[in-house]
């Protein structure tokens, strides 16, 4: 049988060579260096640096290494927030920003959509609050952003810090940076790495407001105060022990992207195959995709509404035994939805592989 291949939205399949990468690993001892020792701290140095020319991230702003997405979003309410929060949900995830936040104590706002659909930001009426939360690639739906409003919608708020969720879009395009003081995500997704693993890239007025909550007494913790992180990162170092082999990793994914035509080959590569995946679920007979309105379709993950009696479990079970693992429609739609990840991992041939694969279940079915 062909190599199983992980087309799931997260854990996804492995960036080519990460095997490789790990044997290396293995063998020079790299799951056993001290994060205080200078190997460790020249591997860290070189993956930001790696992260620097990738993602073209200007000078004054700041890469710092949490365990995940979902850390991450606590981290920025607690240091860049002591009373209010202000949210743009469109899905699960970003809802779970939300959560968090309210969780902590924070007195929260939201626009909120049906699933499916996405928020115009530079149409959005932004509340008074210290930090607004937007989640560029919403993963339970497939809805994407239009960054293009980040401008307006900042400028509706001047004195608030965004933090912008990217962890189901980083590494396929380059982001206007300037335009939040926060951006996160995590390296299970389009990174094609294993799980453990998440990323911040803060501006100076994120670390500013971080100190000034710090000496105001927030309370935001030992293990999550971005000041002592900062301070940390400036050796290249992490307040705890991290997760070093992921670190290392993830410089090397950063270099094969690098050396196979950067960014900009990315993006083209990324909007071409799901341009092709979305003109064949426009014109299949069964099938349909849950985001109607192509401005909003996100280039990473495919959501498709499945035909009425056919049931997803059975789907990705058959899928599945043909090597083919897609993932489920999420909470009430995991039994009508498929979701289908569109990496840079990922190849034209393995969605030509998929699609043929799906073409002859339900044809069955």
């Amino acid at each position: 049988m062909s190599e199983v291949v992980f087309f799931t939205p997260g854990p996804s399949k492995l960036y080519s060579g990460v095997r490789e990468d790990l044997e290396t690993c293995l063998r020079d001892g790299v799951l056993s260096q001290s994060h205080r020792g200078s190997a460790f701290k020249e591997g860290c140095a070189r993956t930001k640096e790696k992260l620097r020319e990738l993602f073209c991230v200007p000078e004054d702003y700041t890469v710092l290494f949490v365990g995940s997405g979902t850390e991450a979003m606590e981290v920025l309410v607690r240091n860049l927030s002591s009373r209010s929060t202000f949210h743009v949900c469109m899905g699960a995830f970003s809802r779970r920003f939300q959560e968090i936040a309210k969780a902590t104590g924070r007195h929260t706002h939201e626009v909120s959509v049906e699933p499916g659909r996405g928020v115009p930001l530079d149409r959005v009426e932004v509340p008074d609050a210290e930090l607004l939360c937007v989640t560029h690639n919403e993963t339970s739906t497939g809805v994407e952003l239009d960054l293009g409003g980040l401008a307006s919608f900042r400028a509706k708020r001047p004195g608030a810090l965004i933090a912008v969720d990217i962890v189901s879009s980083a590494c396929t395009r380059v982001f206007p940076w300037s335009l939040a003081e926060a951006w996160f995500f995590s390296v299970q997704k389009a990174c094609g790495l294993p799980a453990g693993l998440g990323v911040m890239i803060l501006g100076p007025r994120a670390l500013e407001r971080a100190k000034f909550n710090a000496s105001e007494e927030s309370h935001v913790g030992y293990f999550r105060s971005l000041v002592r992180m900062d301070q940390k990162a400036q050796t290249h170092q992490t307040v705890e022990t991290p997760n070093v082999l992921g670190i290392h990793l993830l410089g090397r994914v950063f270099e094969r992207m690098i050396d196979g035509g950067g960014m900009a080959e990315i993006t083209r590569s990324t909007r071409e195959k799901m341009a092709s995946l979305c003109r064949w679920a426009e014109a299949h007979p069964q099938l349909s995709l849950f985001v109607e309105d192509p401005k909003e379709r996100s280039q990473t993950v495919l959501v498709l509404n499945l035909p009425k009696g056919s049931h997803g479990g059975d789907v990705r079970a058959i899928l599945e035994g043909a090597g083919l693992v897609v993932g489920a429609g999420y909470g009430a739609s995991s039994s009508s939805q498929i979701r289908i990840a569109n990496f840079p991992a990922h190849t034209i041939a393995e969605h030509d592989r998929l699609r043929g694969e799906l073409d002859r279940v339900l044809a069955t079915n």
